[in-house]
């Protein structure tokens, strides 16, 4: 009878997982990208203007992207990759394997999947 005049046997527990939950860190969050920015305009200035008409439309997107992976693997909740491991993995292979297909050319070879046989 103690526990249904408390709330139940969860009651304890779900209002200790609400009052202990973690905050995210939103000063760490945004210093982080601001210094990732903050490269990318030094890397910007620094180079001379043929090289940064080129480069500077797949940079930004590849820095959006990566801080959109970054925000994702922060907020991430780490419980399914112990569910589901194999399936993270083979997620997470796949998806490098597809974005090695898209590597930057250097010589004519894709630069990260070039293979010379000796």
């Amino acid at each position: 009878m103690r526990n249904s005049s408390n709330g139940g046997p969860n009651y304890g527990g779900d209002t200790a997982d609400l009052k202990h939950r973690p905050k995210a860190q939103w000063g760490l969050l945004l210093l982080t990208m601001s210094m990732v920015m903050m490269g990318a305009l030094i890397r910007f200035f620094l180079l001379s203007d043929t090289v940064k008409s080129s480069l500077l439309e797949l940079e930004l997107i590849s820095i959006i992207i990566g801080l959109l992976f970054m925000l994702i693997a922060y907020f991430s909740d780490f419980i399914l990759i112990g569910k589901y491991p194999k399936s993270v993995f083979v997620v997470i292979v796949g998806l490098t394997m597809i974005m090695m297909q898209f590597s930057s050319l250097v010589n004519a070879n894709n630069h990260f999947i070039a293979f010379q046989a000796t």
